[in-house]
């Protein structure tokens, strides 16, 4: 049983790493202006406990998973016959650190 609990610490300690080394790969990001009072502000996300407030309309060096955090906000929209459908909340480009 003790080394069942030991091999299952392990696993999450080599978890926990190959997450910190993606975390430590970055990327370029610009978060374009949007419409609405709230479309000029900086864009606070957090990811695992850290929080970014990103600049728009700024170019700025993130970890992916900043990134991939503003790839899966979204909200719902509904037609004019009440069916939802998704859309992307936050407009942005991203681009590799060696591109200038």
């Amino acid at each position: 049983m003790i080394e069942q609990i030991e091999e299952e610490k392990k696993e999450k300690q080599v978890k926990a790493k190959k997450h910190e080394k993606t975390d430590q790969k970055k990327k370029w990001l610009i978060i374009h202006n949007q419409e609405g009072s709230e479309g000029k502000q900086a864009v606070p996300v957090s990811v695992n406990g850290k929080m970014y407030n990103i600049p728009r309309n700024t170019r700025v060096e993130v970890p992916i998973s900043v990134i991939e955090t503003l790839k899966n906000a979204e909200y719902t929209l509904y037609d004019d016959k009440g069916k939802p459908s998704n859309a992307r909340r936050f407009m942005f480009e991203v681009s590799d650190i060696d591109e200038e």
